[in-house]
């Protein structure tokens, strides 16, 4: 978990070039509560964006995959954009998206039972064998 709501110099420098306003913003930690969750929540008088960092080449590089399809495929305001991405700090800046996070949300069954009933229907994809 971060434990310092500001940037570090390098991961500041970079973001600037890319988050205009970025030295009259207000950065918050928006971590996830384990030990490699590195996240801040960045807003400028016109905007909302997330910088993250990754604990790995891998994490890093599955992130960026998953943001850019989800991109692609999602229509505009449904799926985070990304921003910025660098390899070397192994950093993205994303879009915010209104709402709030739901982790840890209790759901009735009934909620989620139109989700349950379209994953069940949905398409079949075919299973990986070893």
């Amino acid at each position: 978990m971060n434990t310092s709501p500001s940037l570090p110099p390098d991961l500041h420098q970079w973001a600037g070039r890319h988050l205009p306003g970025l030295n009259g913003a207000a950065v918050a930690d928006a971590s996830w509560p384990r030990g490699d969750s590195r996240i801040w929540r960045i807003t400028t008088a016109s905007a909302t964006a997330f910088v993250k960092m990754y604990p790995s080449p891998a994490a890093f590089g599955r992130e960026q995959r998953g943001c850019e399809q989800a991109a692609r495929v999602l229509a505009e305001g449904q799926a985070p954009r990304v921003i910025a991405a660098n390899e070397a700090l192994l950093a993205i800046t994303l879009t915010g998206l209104p709402g709030q996070v739901v982790r840890g949300l209790h759901l009735s069954h009934q909620c989620l039972e139109p989700s349950r009933r379209g994953w069940r229907t949905g398409p079949r994809w075919p299973r990986r064998t070893r």
